[in-house]
Order: structure tokens, then sequence, then C-alpha cells
């Protein structure tokens, strides 16, 4: 077949549609350029990704993006235009933002707010962005619980959730919040990697599944 088709659920029932990018996905996910947030937010993930193949995790670039994908230092300050210029710095065509001084952080919990009002958003892009945030609020939740100088002792970028998590149950033996930890540890893979799981737990998950553990989460931290 020169065409490729794929299954994807929607709302309404189950359809077949076109899926041009299995040949190819760098190509697609490069001609897509990501004209929605949710998109937007799902590629922070494989753009990390892509850098660390061209480079490694001590390059700047896959560092702040790190800080996208975990609760650092300076998560709450990285603004669409930083973004954008990592972005534009390996990436064609350029990324077209409408408002470069909002916080990715800002725009990453309004979509996964979006994505947990409407009952039919059940695409990839929007279990990415549920996954992210949840992963992020849940780090926030246990810097606040277990202090800042643990947090702030941290080395490394892909390690912080996992020291995190045994420095809380070590800390909260029997706290309510571990049962939150362990479902976050299960339904979310810490390391959101093109190379090593292809998002498949994330697609064979259901989005309800996300949405409840997300709600849980903002119940402990609105």
């Amino acid at each position: 077949f020169k065409n490729c088709s794929m299954i994807s659920k929607t709302s309404s029932g189950i359809e077949l549609v076109s899926f041009e990018g299995y040949k190819n996905p760098f190509l697609s996910w490069k001609k897509n350029n990501f004209k929605d947030n949710k998109k937007l937010i799902a590629s922070i993930a494989f753009a990390r990704n892509l850098i660390e193949y061209l480079h490694d995790q001590n390059h700047d670039s896959y560092k702040k993006l790190t800080s996208l994908l975990h609760w650092k230092e300076d998560s709450s300050s990285i603004t669409l235009r930083h973004f954008k210029e990592i972005y534009d710095g390996f990436f064609e065509p350029k990324l077209i933002i409408s408002d470069g001084s909002k916080t990715v952080l800002e725009l990453l919990f309004e979509q996964a707010d979006n994505c947990l009002r409407n009952a039919g958003d059940v695409g990839i892009e929007n279990k990415i962005v549920m996954s992210i945030a949840i992963r992020i609020k849940m780090e926030q939740i246990l810097v606040q619980r277990i202090g800042v100088d643990f947090w702030k002792g941290i080395q490394g970028n892909g390690s912080q959730t996992k020291l995190l998590c045994n420095k809380f149950k070590e800390d909260f033996p029997g706290d309510d919040f571990l049962r939150i930890v362990e479902k976050v540890n299960i339904m979310t893979p810490e390391n959101i990697h093109v190379n090593s799981f292809m998002f498949e737990p994330i697609l064979d998950m259901s989005g309800d599944h996300l949405k409840e553990l997300y709600s849980e989460l903002l119940a402990w931290n609105p």
C-alpha cells in the first residue's frame, strides 16, 4: 500500500485515519510545526530527546527542557520565547508563538485543565500533556512536603523523581499521599523518550484514568 492508515479512537467511536508519519516520524513531526498548544507542550519531550541524540545530557538546551519535564528551580521562569529560541536553534521550520512572555508551565497547566474539562480529549498529545502535568504537580507537592534543601541538593537530569519519592517514603511512611505517588509512578513514565518506549504506555492508557489522577493531585495542591 502507498498510504498507511491506523485506527484512531474518537469521542464518538473509532475511525480509520491516514498515518503519514509512520515511515518517517521525524519529518512528520517537523512538518506539523505544533500549530496548537497541546502539540506544542507534547513536543517538549520529543525535542529534548532529539537534542540528546545530537549532543548529550550536559547540553544547555537539554537541561533547560528537562526543567519543563521536572520541577526545577528555573522551571517557573522559562517562557515560550525561551522554548522558541531552543527549538529554532535545532529545528525547521521556525516555531510560531503568539505570546512569548507566557511561561511554558502556565501553558502546560492551562492545557491540562482544558483536557480535564473536555470529555473528547483522547488523542496522544492530550495524554502526554496530562502525563507531564501530573509528574510536575507531584514533584511540586513532594518538594513542598520534604523541604527545599533536599530538592536543591539533587544533581543530574533524570533521577529527581525517584529521589524525591524515596525521600518522601523515608520521611513520611504511611502518609496518605504515598498512594497517589505510587499511582503516578505506575501510570506515567518518568522518562518520556522516543527511543525507550515510543509512548506506548500512554497510548494504551485510558485518558479518563489520567484525568482522575490529575484531579486527585489538584485536590492536594490546587
